[in-house]
């Protein structure tokens, strides 16, 4: 075949493309990079960054952002209280069959777009968990240590610190960073779960296990306090939509971001799902347990010292779970800072000519990555002060994800329910008819989840206990209007169109 030249355009950060010649013998780019190119020029956008992440690296990084198994080891303490072990086992159940059903609509709506417009709080909870772990694990090494809440906020810093180094300096292996910890994801949960079961010396019966139920919370049925308790599984099983905000670093976004997306959902909420039957199996009288938590430890504790039979022992065991916590925060401030980066592009933030900029050599939203860091970091303050008022911010990875959804549900439901099926653009990945039932179905769990996401753990909550998330919810959204009133609307136009819709 005749060697033939085709133009290939470097978009520099100022916009301006660099025309140059380059030499193929076939004429054309992979169809891979056809597509990608073709879907972004769909929406009239520009190939800003290198597409380095594949499906075992984007797979990694979002496993590893959800930290499901995890989380649930960390935070079923409140779904105890709420529901028991039978509402834990039920609960998680119950969450992970309608995170399913909103992955399934996330997927087909991220096939058909691959640009970055679809998280900055799930950080915060994300750097809060894991420092609280590491302080667990001194708490359980040594009796006599007192926790303090400003050790909390430095070991946040400090994770924020391991973060950006990951996504600055590193930048460039970000990819096979996140393959690698998707290897010590899977491999961690195998280690804990076989010396978990192993080293019991006493299993719970079934009947504890499947059957015992409590409503410590007060609520006037058993049905409410499990509804109030499952918000912690809901929370465990957030983020897997993240795929979706580094679409545009993915070799063959619209065919992989999906694929990657249902593998996310498939993987954690298996290993999840085995993790909390096995802890409930082998933590030793659920009473002691929920004793612990109340006293202020981290559920899983007690449960491993119970385990293990030694402090050495538990926090050996420990270890996996919070070392992949901490490897999580590289993926949450990677997903974070391309969220701030996108809506900077459509020049809906603050500073947003600065925040859109791209560092050339690395091909990396430095000043995103910046932003977003020094957002957590004066959150991380709030810690000092109160431990109610900052789970009040980082309380908002539920609400904030489930808004969002049911407002993007809502309007693909209102697009397939009035529009033709043939004059939808869909991509590779398509629910076909099953859409509109599956897309209500998501819609229903969303509101559940959305609603108790809300509620205190106990109907006489004092001030500590009390959800002030829907305060921070309230102020956020009045924020919002607020600023758009007195400024967003008269700079924000809507998506800015950088090349010719094709």
């Amino acid at each position: 075949m005749a060697e033939t030249k085709t133009e290939l355009k470097y978009l520099h950060p100022d916009g301006t493309a660099n025309i140059q010649q380059h030499s193929d013998a076939r004429g054309l780019r992979s169809s891979e990079e056809n597509r990608d190119e073709a879907t972004l020029a769909r929406f009239g956008k520009r190939q800003r960054f290198k597409r380095n992440f594949g499906f075992l690296s984007i797979t990694g990084l979002t496993c590893t952002l959800m930290l499901t198994w995890e989380g649930s080891l960390i935070g079923f303490g409140p779904q105890l209280l709420n529901g028991g072990p039978a509402g834990l086992f039920g609960g998680f159940l119950f969450a992970w069959i309608g995170t399913f059903f909103q992955t399934l609509v996330m997927a087909e709506l991220a096939s058909m777009s691959d640009t970055f417009e679809r998280r900055t709080v799930q950080l915060a909870t994300v750097f809060y968990l894991s420092a609280s772990s590491v302080q667990t694990l001194a708490i359980i090494n040594n009796p006599s240590y007192v926790p303090q809440r400003w050790q909390v906020t430095l070991l946040m810093y400090a994770l924020m610190a391991f973060a950006f180094f990951v996504n600055t300096y590193l930048g460039r292996l970000l990819p096979k960073v996140e393959a690698l910890i998707l290897v010590l994801h899977v491999f961690g949960f195998f280690v804990v779960l076989i010396v978990l079961v192993y080293l019991a010396p006493e299993k719970n019966p079934s009947s504890v296990v499947f059957g015992e139920f409590f409503n410590y919370g007060g609520w006037s049925s058993n049905g409410l306090s499990f509804l109030v308790g499952t918000v912690s599984s809901i929370l465990s099983l957030l983020g897997v939509d993240a795929a979706a905000h580094l679409a545009e670093e993915i070799q063959n976004a619209s065919t992989v971001v999906p694929v990657a997306m249902i593998s996310t959902i498939v993987i954690n909420g298996s290993t999840g799902f085995g993790m909390i039957i096995a802890v409930l199996f082998c933590a030793g009288p659920i009473t002691t347990v929920i004793k612990e938590y109340l006293q202020g430890e981290l559920p899983f504790a007690a449960a491993f010292v119970s385990a293990t039979g030694s402090k050495g022992g538990a926090v050996g065991l420990a270890i996996p779970p919070v070392l992949v916590g901490i490897c999580g925060s590289i993926g949450v401030l990677a997903t974070a800072s391309r969220m701030v980066w996108a809506f900077a592009r459509e020049n809906a933030l603050p500073g947003s000519k600065t925040l859109a900029k791209i560092e050339p050599r690395r091909a990396l939203p430095i000043f995103a990555i910046i932003f977003t860091g020094v957002i957590n970091l004066l959150l991380a303050l709030i810690e000092i002060g109160s431990t109610a008022a900052y789970n009040a911010f980082a309380g908002l990875t539920v609400q904030g994800f489930y808004t969002v959804f049911v407002i993007v549900a809502c309007v693909s439901l209102h697009k397939k329910l009035t529009t033709p099926s043939s004059d939808i653009v869909y991509g590779p990945f398509r629910l076909g008819f099953m859409g509109i039932p599956i897309t209500i179905v998501a819609l229903a769990y969303t509101l559940v989840g959305l609603t108790f996401s809300f509620w205190p753990p106990t109907t006489h909550p004092s001030l500590d206990e009390f959800n002030w998330a829907v305060v921070v919810y309230g102020a956020s959204i009045l924020s919002a209007l607020v600023y758009y009133q007195l400024q967003a609307r008269h700079v924000y136009t809507g998506p800015i169109v950088e090349r010719p819709v094709e």
